[in-house]
């Protein structure tokens, strides 16, 4: 339970890959929905626009469940795109806790 790589004698057999690649690459789908939704849909502490770096920042961390501080939601659509991904997260996480 929580291998990612079981080695038998004969062959390799990948156990749990699926979900990590899951989560990587949800992580890279939502930085880009950040990003394209931009500044209308969140309040950015500094002073610049929303980046993809910005955008990334936020999906990382709010996939972490830290929950970012510099970087909120304003409207509901981002809001929305928010709780999904955290969704998506503890949907995999706890499918992968209970193998």
């Amino acid at each position: 339970m929580g291998y990612l790589l079981h080695l038998n004698v004969k062959h390799a057999k990948i156990f749990g890959q699926e979900k990590l690649i899951v989560l990587l690459v949800s992580i890279f789908i939502f930085s880009l929905i950040y990003y394209h939704l931009g500044d209308r849909h969140y309040n950015v502490k500094s002073t610049h626009k929303l980046y993809y770096f910005d955008g990334l920042y936020l999906s990382v961390v709010t996939q972490s469940l830290l929950g970012p501080g510099d970087i909120t939601p304003r409207t509901n659509i981002a809001r929305f795109f928010l709780l999904l991904q955290v969704s998506v997260t503890l949907f995999i996480t706890f499918v992968y806790i209970n193998e």
